[in-house]
């Protein structure tokens, strides 16, 4: 099998991957709640929330923190 073949098939394996994660937190997942970002305050409606035990995390935020991690 080409390298490039290997790749796409893994790039493709990564995408399923990623669908199952998604589909097994989507519990956590919460768009209106009394929640609120543990990091910036966001509150639904105005952002998706990842909603966790002790803390929540809206998407600007983990989008920030993937950026941050990038620089590193």
């Amino acid at each position: 099998m080409s390298e490039s073949k290997a790749l796409w098939e893994a790039v493709g394996e990564l995408r399923r991957t990623r669908r199952e994660l998604v589909a097994q937190l989507s519990d956590v997942v919460r768009e209106a709640s009394d929640q609120e970002c543990s990091f910036c305050g966001a509150e639904p409606p105005d952002e998706v929330l990842v909603v966790g035990p002790e803390a929540n995390i809206c998407a600007r935020c983990v989008e920030l923190c993937r950026e941050i991690l990038e620089l590193g």
